[in-house]
């Protein structure tokens, strides 16, 4: 009986393996096949594996000496006239116009409506349109095409808010539009009350973003966000912070929002932040910043070319300051206005080396140490940047 059941045993065995040997040959088999489907017309193996691009020899216009005495250089120097002149532009006021190409940037007002043309207005606020002759009556020096004004009654009117009390019609802003999708630019109308007190033109690009808070007080802060550069690899907004004082709009505060510049893949460095509101009294903004930067000398190469030296984030507060109606930044270690500034995503040549001057002031011990470090691939990548920021001075 035991010699029966061992012979049946050895016989599955057997059968077992034989089983395993057609299969494992089946399998490789399939194997070979899908291998040969990989293959391209000459014959090749593709891999799908991205291999690193081999880095050309370093070539640098100037010596390692050389950068080393520019970026010590630089690190004693005063740039506050740098950081004056790119800010100039920003700092939206009474008498600066920006964009340039716009016919008002903000102008104060005050325009006190009769009794009737505050009813309607209110009125047009909750239907979302407002007749053609009232907007004229309200709004100085509004734009009504020939087209508009022979093919249309009225006008659409986007409504701003700035009281708890969304009806309460004391702290608000109207947008007067011929379309809805209208999402580029456009003008906002700034009310206390019945009466018109601001006007402030704003290239927003996605559409109007304005928002409102009240501090413990119950002062009205407005922000919105402007728009100064947005394309392909590149974008730019600000931030604009203004205070309801009155019957006056006043501004406290401009902040970098967000950027990115990565214009060009041979540049030297790119760069990216944006910032988010975490809390209004006292104001609070967590800025999320990256700097990477180019390690390929070779123009020809672009693949795999930045290295990351910054991955950081911090939270600034701001503090009102009431003698000179105005936030007043509290930095840390981290940021500082000219590291801010140095985030500007410039797209002219000139001003981009103005901000690569404040990034190299700013960061000085921290591109000194890249060009120490025993990594060969961030020492070289902090040798082709100051060779490139130092190429763009020598040319001004």
């Amino acid at each position: 009986m035991r010699t029966g059941i061992y012979i049946f045993t050895f016989a599955f065995l057997l059968l077992g393996c034989h089983n395993s040997s057609n299969n494992e040959q089946a399998n490789s088999t399939q194997v070979i096949k899908k291998d040969t489907a990989k293959k391209s017309v000459d014959g090749v193996i593709p891999t799908s594996k991205k291999q690193p691009v081999p880095l050309a020899p370093l070539r640098l216009k100037h010596s390692k000496k050389e950068l080393l005495a520019f970026l010590d250089s630089i690190s004693h120097i005063s740039v506050k006239n740098v950081l004056d002149s790119l800010n100039a532009g920003l700092a939206l006021c009474d008498t600066v116009k920006f964009p340039v190409d716009s016919e008002e940037s903000i102008e104060n007002l005050s325009i006190e409506l009769t009794a009737n043309e505050f009813a309607g207005l209110k009125k047009s606020c909750r239907k979302g349109a407002i007749s053609i002759w009232l907007a004229k009556k309200i709004f100085p020096n509004l734009k009504i095409t020939k087209t508009e004004k022979k093919t249309k009654d009225s006008l659409y009117l986007r409504f701003y808010p700035f009281d708890e009390d969304t009806l309460a019609y004391k702290h608000y802003a109207i947008q007067i539009t011929s379309s809805p999708e209208n999402i580029w630019d456009g003008t906002f109308y700034f009310f206390h009350g019945n009466k018109l007190i601001a006007r402030h033109y704003c290239f927003y690009r996605f559409g109007p973003d304005i928002d409102s808070y009240a501090d413990n007080s119950g002062d009205i802060y407005v922000f919105y966000k402007e728009c100064f550069g947005e394309g392909a690899g590149l974008a730019w907004f600000h931030y604009y912070f203004f205070k309801y004082i009155s019957d006056t709009l006043t501004p406290v505060l401009n902040v970098v929002q967000g950027t990115s510049n990565e214009l060009i893949t041979e540049q030297a460095r790119i760069y990216g932040l944006d910032a988010k509101i975490i809390g209004t009294d006292p104001l609070k903004i967590k800025m999320n910043y990256s700097v990477s930067l180019n390690i390929q000398s070779d123009s020809d190469t672009y693949y795999d070319t930045f290295r990351n030296i910054i991955n950081d984030s911090d939270i600034v507060t701001y503090r009102w300051d009431g003698n000179h109606t105005r936030y007043v930044p509290e930095y840390s270690s981290k940021l500082s206005d000219e590291r801010l500034a140095s985030f500007y995503a410039m797209e002219d040549s000139t001003q981009l080396a103005r901000t690569d001057l404040l990034f190299l002031h700013s960061y000085s011990d921290l591109i000194k140490s890249l060009t120490e470090s025993r990594n060969d691939t961030l020492s070289r990548a902090a040798f082709i940047y100051l060779d490139a920021v130092k190429s763009e001075w020598n040319a001004k």
